[in-house]
């Protein structure tokens, strides 16, 4: 454990604990710390499909040699990724109210008695 040299730091760190202690009021986490799993996954859906889309392109006019099964794989993998955060986005809106309805004191079904 750290001894502290001088009592004037030791009164302001107690100080400082003291007033993180007082914040009753809890702030809502900004909308990236909910959102940012699906952005992300739409984004890498996104650019599946254009690596995909790409791919048939070079492809076709014959200037990649890329393995046959690549371009269905992004192809098809990559609207899936966009489809699962479109999807997860309600799904998470939906868990943020209830948790905020929750929080202020009404239960599933409604407020309470």
């Amino acid at each position: 454990m750290m001894a502290f040299r001088d009592a004037r730091l030791l009164d302001e760190w107690e100080d400082s604990k003291s007033h993180d202690d007082d914040d009753d009021d809890v702030s809502e986490p900004s909308g990236w710390a909910y959102f940012h799993k699906p952005i992300i996954a739409m984004v890498m859906g996104a650019l599946m499909s254009a690596a995909g889309a790409v791919l048939l392109l070079l492809r076709a006019s014959g200037v990649s040699e890329a393995p046959r099964a690549v371009v269905p794989a992004c192809l098809s993998a990559g609207p899936a990724f966009v489809v699962l955060g479109l999807v997860w986005v309600p799904v998470l809106r939906q868990k943020r109210r209830r948790r905020a309805s929750w929080h202020e004191g009404s239960t599933l079904y409604g407020s309470e008695r």
